[in-house]
């Protein structure tokens, strides 16, 4: 289930990315039972992708911290980092296939420009929202909430 996509496998494969750079990864809350209807697949690309974004650009020695908060109906999974920020004219074209850009991580690491937009997309099929928390040199916070029930949104119904 979703907990387990919380708790295990994600941070597993995060950390082992992160000892080579010393980053701390804080899992809050991480006995509560999380139950929600959903792609496991999909979520579980949408949290691995924004703890590899954490990590790519947080600098050694940093601190990552993943947090869920649940209510009747929504999940809400925080992952904030002490990284090196996104300028204010970046934010609004990180979800935009048509603005895909990428920028090289604190340890020169690479990516496509792509993760996000593909998280922006299974967000969006499971009816949620992903919304980002940034300031320059101070570090990100990406919120994504999600309907605990519901049925997920097929491509080929749009």
């Amino acid at each position: 289930g979703l907990g387990d996509v919380y708790k295990r496998q994600n941070v597993k494969v995060a950390s082992i990315l992160s000892k080579e750079k010393n980053i701390t990864i804080d899992l809050k809350n991480s006995e509560e039972l999380i139950t929600m209807d959903g792609d496991v697949n999909m979520l579980n690309f949408v949290l691995r992708n924004l703890l590899s974004n954490s990590i790519k650009f947080t600098p050694n020695k940093g601190l990552i911290e993943v947090s869920v908060k649940q209510s009747e109906n929504e999940i809400e999974f925080c992952v904030r980092d002490t990284g090196v920020g996104i300028p204010e004219d970046m934010i609004e074209n990180l979800f935009k296939i048509d603005k895909a850009f990428t920028t090289p991580g604190t340890n020169k690491e690479k990516g496509t420009g792509l993760g996000l937009i593909l998280c922006h997309d299974f967000i969006a099929r499971h009816n949620g929202a992903i919304r980002v928390e940034s300031k320059l040199n101070a570090g990100s916070s990406f919120y994504v909430l999600l309907p605990r029930y519901q049925k997920i949104k097929d491509k080929t119904n749009e």
